[in-house]
């Protein structure tokens, strides 16, 4: 029992419980034991009948600081075969040059950057990003030092490494590295080697910034070792997905939280600083890595195709080439996509001129409508058998992988010259 007795139950049965507040009904699974003990109701019960409702965004502990987060240290290694490059100073703009340099000493006071004096063999040029939000994001511009860094290697993990580790879960929770680069301090040497030069001297990064090539394989090991062995929790970068899996939801919810609860003590542990405006906590459904996961499949996001159902036809070459980009993005929902923009991508091709015709137009109706249709795919189970369906036409070939008769994925291209002769 809840007071660590042992009790023997007589039986259990399922009766229909009521909410008097709003007379909903709800079938409730009661444990019944001899008389003269108090009645009791679980803490699922309790919240499935509406009588008490867990807020889950104030069920994550607040893994925040002003202070930087701490992966550890790391080191940039260069090809020393490669002469060092000092690069000229770019002029800012006047309008932004007050907010340029109020960001440099913010920076500077965060312990992000470092003023520099003393000689430097390297020197990469300032990059200035207007965000949405309307500030500023200085960045190094390292172009030349790119090419004499030395990569570790390490391999980025993907979408499809995560989904198949998500067929059983029913609940879900999201959080988000803040400032997740920055995490990871830089020794000496390595800071020396990202000096920039700036209209108002020169700087040098305490912490990885962005825009190196080596950035994110050296992030994404640091937080693979920071998170690894906790259960129900996968993370690709600075996104992190928490899953409950369990036989009802209520099991899955109680899942969710325990792993939820393991993530966070592990980010107050390493040192990780989660983003507060971006975390999600004990939903049926959430957004991750441009996806909508649920308990039934992935989905599209919707969001991610809405520039695609509001465009207007394209007018030139290039807006052929940025519809098909775009298409291309969330091609695993769309059985054939490859047909389907053979018309489009005819205008692409070399001597071929731009002529928006009723097939184009067809074409483009087609993807809308196939792509406001998107299917829910299931996620892929190892342990079940797998037919392969596929298809041919004239312009391209198609596949879909399906799993008791789901679709997991769909796979289309076009065919080249050379394949229509065979066709």
């Amino acid at each position: 029992m809840w007071n660590k007795t042992d009790l023997k139950p007589l039986g259990e049965t399922s009766l229909t419980a009521i909410n008097p507040s709003d007379n909903s009904e709800h079938q409730v699974k009661f444990i019944v034991v001899p008389n003269g003990f108090t009645n009791l109701l679980g803490l699922n019960t309790i919240q499935e009948l509406g009588f008490i409702t867990i807020n889950n965004n104030a069920f994550i502990s607040n893994v925040s600081t002003p202070q930087l987060g701490d992966l550890g240290m790391a080191t940039l290694r260069i090809d020393e075969s490669i002469p060092p490059t000092v690069l000229p100073c770019h002029k800012v703009p006047l309008y932004i040059e007050d907010d340029v340099k109020q960001e440099l000493d913010r920076l500077v006071n965060k312990g992000v950057l470092e003023r520099v004096i003393e000689p430097t063999e390297w020197v990469s040029q300032m990059a200035i990003v207007h965000k949405s939000n309307g500030k500023l994001r200085i960045c190094i511009d390292p172009q030349p030092l790119n090419v004499a860094l030395q990569r570790e290697h390490y391999r980025l993990p993907v979408l499809d490494d995560v989904l198949p580790k998500l067929k059983d879960a029913k609940v879900f929770s999201k959080l988000d590295d803040k400032e997740a680069y920055w995490h990871v301090r830089l020794d000496e040497r390595s800071s020396n080697l990202t000096t920039m030069i700036t209209p108002f001297g020169r700087y040098r990064w305490k912490r990885l910034p962005f825009g190196l090539k080596v950035s994110s394989e050296i992030f994404q090991r640091k937080i693979d070792e920071a998170l690894e062995n906790l259960k129900g929790v996968f993370n690709i970068v600075d996104d992190i997905i928490v899953v409950g899996c369990g036989a009802t939801e209520s099991d899955a919810l109680q899942d969710n939280q325990r792993n939820l609860s393991s993530c966070l003590e592990r980010c107050k542990q390493s040192n990780i600083i989660l983003n507060e405006d971006k975390q999600e906590a004990g939903l049926k459904e959430i957004i991750f890595h441009g996806h909508k996961i649920t308990s039934s499949g992935v989905e599209v996001d919707k969001n991610k195709v809405k520039a695609i159902l509001d465009m207007p036809a394209p007018t030139d070459v290039e807006g052929i080439r940025r519809l098909c980009g775009m298409a291309q993005y969330v091609s695993r929902f769309i059985p054939d996509l490859a047909s389907s923009l053979e018309p489009l991508r005819n205008l692409t091709r070399r001597n071929v001129p731009f002529m928006w015709s009723k097939e184009c137009e067809d074409a483009f109706d087609t993807l809308k409508h196939k792509l406001s249709d998107a299917a829910c795919l299931a996620y892929f189970d190892p342990a079940k058998e797998v037919v392969i369906q596929v298809d041919s036409s004239q312009h391209g070939i198609g596949a879909v992988l399906l799993q008791d008769g789901r679709p997991i994925e769909y796979e289309s291209r076009a065919l080249t010259p050379s394949e229509r002769n065979w066709a």
